[in-house]
């Protein structure tokens, strides 16, 4: 229910968000949906293993220290990855403003800087995947699918808002969903180190989690690749 929750506002609002916004204005939404898509590949299967360890390490009662360090290491791992893709849209900002996208209503430095808005979008949304993940692993479906509805309600009702009642531009609706983000990213944090083991010290980061589990992030970082291909190859 949640999930069809989700994909029927994404569905409902579009035409809102178009009559709003323009035509010009939401499509550098999709701009963003072309960026996510290709940041998938730098998941590299991380996420499916965050579920797998810790399901897993959960059922095996591993110690309370092995537990928190694995979900610390692959939690650092992700704000990292997070931290260069957002960095890598920010630099390519300047570039893709002027060179790469054509706009008849806005200018470069306003595209510009609806593009740095979703670099710092990418940086707080990156690691919900994990945190979601975490969540799974931990048999927490409902609270996460819960989440997740309330979140994308909203995300999309909140947007709405802001375009009708503040300003309808791109950049108004950027910057309401990295607010939203950022109150997202903090809430799953929370319901994720909520229900882990605690030890007898802070969780630690650890190279050898990556030791461990590297084999079967490599074939989840293949799968997502392929998926990747398959999906948007004809676009």
């Amino acid at each position: 229910l949640a999930q069809g929750w989700s994909m029927f506002l994404g569905i409902l609002l579009v035409p809102v968000y178009i009559r709003l916004m323009g035509i010009e204005g939401y499509g550098l939404t999709g701009i963003y949906g072309v960026i996510q898509a290709i940041a998938t590949v730098l998941d590299l299967g991380l996420g499916a293993t965050t579920a797998r360890e810790i399901a897993r390490r959960l059922g095996l009662a591993k110690s309370s220290e092995e537990l928190p360090d694995l979900a610390r290491t692959l939690e650092i791992a992700y704000w990292a990855i997070g931290a260069f893709i957002a960095i890598t849209v920010a630099l390519a900002s300047h570039y893709l403003a002027s060179g790469w996208l054509v706009s008849g209503r806005y200018s470069p430095e306003q595209l510009r800087s609806v593009l740095l808005l979703m670099a710092g979008l990418i940086f707080f949304q990156w690691p919900n995947s994990l945190y979601q993940a975490g969540l799974l692993g931990q048999q927490r479906q409902v609270t996460g699918q819960v989440l997740q509805a309330a979140f994308a309600t909203g995300r999309g009702a909140g947007a709405v808002l802001v375009l009708w009642l503040v300003q309808p531009t791109p950049f108004a609706f950027f910057l309401w969903q990295l607010v939203w983000s950022v109150a997202q990213v903090c809430t799953y944090r929370f319901y994720f180190w909520l229900r882990l083991p605690r030890g007898q010290r802070e969780p630690r980061f650890k190279f050898a989690v990556f030791k461990e589990t590297y084999r079967f992030a490599a074939g989840m970082c293949v799968t997502s690749i392929l998926g990747l291909a398959l999906m948007q190859t004809d676009k």
